[in-house]
């Protein structure tokens, strides 16, 4: 398996559990939801982290003007920041952690435990 389809195995795990965890809106607790990466997903280094999952309907995931990740990121940040203070501490530790060039064994290591984890999610 070469890197490229274990990003995709991996992407489609990451998304999986998220879906399995969260199933409301961690702005207005509405449903469904899409899984939002806290930290961007061009961050490899924590692009299949668990930990950098938020659940956000699509207004606040991308089309609410006042307060959406994707719409207005800056106000979403300080909203985290107030009323999400774990994952605004995530984000900071992380979002300028870099990796230019990841082994194919960190990719089959972090898809293994996402597996895991879906396993755990589904017992």
């Amino acid at each position: 398996m070469n890197k490229t389809s274990i990003k995709r195995e991996l992407n489609s795990a990451w998304y999986e559990l998220g879906h399995q965890r969260y199933k409301t809106c961690a702005v207005c607790g509405k449903g469904p939801v899409s899984i939002h990466h806290i930290v961007p997903k061009s961050h490899q280094l924590t692009a299949y982290d668990p930990d950098n999952q938020l659940p956000l309907c699509t207004p606040h995931h991308q089309t609410d003007k006042i307060l959406s990740a994707h719409g207005n990121p800056a106000v979403f940040r300080s909203w985290m920041k107030e009323w999400l203070p774990d994952k605004y501490e995530y984000l900071i530790e992380n979002e300028h952690r870099t990796a230019h060039s990841l082994p194919l064994s960190w990719y089959q290591e972090k898809l293994e435990y996402l597996k895991e984890q879906l396993k755990c999610q589904t017992t």
